[in-house]
C-alpha cells in the first residue's frame, strides 16, 4: 500500500498493513484525539439533556481535560460545570446498572435497533419502578405491580 503525505508531496511512502494499524493506534490513543472525542461527546450530551451543574468523573484525563476546556472557552464564567472526582458516586451508578446488565446479557441478539431500544427502555422502567423512582405522580403510593400495569395501559 502506498500513501502520500501532505508534508512530502513528491515522495510516496510504502508501508505494510501492520504499520498502518500502528499509526492508527497511535492516532486514536493520542491525548489530543481522546480529548476531542470526549469534548464532542460532552457537547452532544449537553445538547440532548441540558447543562449539568456538576459532572462526576473517575480517573479519565481526557474527560477532565474536555470539561476544563469547555469551562475555559465555551461556558460563561458565572456558570461553569463543577468537576468532581468521587469514586463512590461512580460505583453507585455502576452497581445500579449491574442488575439491568444481567437481565440484558441473556438477550443480546436483538433483531433490530428499534426492538433493542424498546426492550432496554422497558427493563430500565421496571427497574426504576421497583426502586421507587417511577416519576409518575399519580402512581407514587401504589404497589410496583399496579404502577407497571398503570404504565402499560397508558
Amino acid at each position: 500500500m502506498t500513501c502520500e503525505y501532505e508534508n512530502q508531496p513528491q515522495e510516496l511512502v510504502e508501508f505494510s498493513g501492520s504499520a498502518a494499524l500502528t499509526n492508527l493506534d497511535q492516532f486514536f490513543s493520542s491525548k489530543v484525539y481522546r480529548r476531542k472525542a470526549a469534548k464532542a461527546f460532552l457537547k452532544k450530551a449537553i445538547k440532548g439533556s441540558g447543562s449539568p451543574k456538576a459532572i462526576n468523573v473517575d480517573q479519565s484525563k481526557s474527560n477532565i481535560g474536555a470539561i476544563q476546556q469547555m469551562n475555559k472557552f465555551e461556558r460563561p464564567k458565572s456558570n461553569p460545570i463543577k468537576l468532581t472526582k468521587d469514586k463512590y458516586r461512580n460505583n453507585l451508578v455502576e452497581q445500579d446498572h449491574r442488575k439491568i446488565k444481567r437481565k440484558l446479557k441473556i438477550s443480546l441478539n436483538f433483531q433490530s435497533l428499534k426492538s433493542a431500544k424498546a426492550i432496554i427502555a422497558g427493563v430500565e422502567i421496571v427497574h426504576m419502578i421497583f426502586k421507587g423512582q417511577s416519576g409518575c405522580l399519580p402512581l407514587i403510593n401504589s404497589t410496583p405491580e399496579s404502577q407497571f400495569w398503570g404504565l402499560v395501559t397508558i
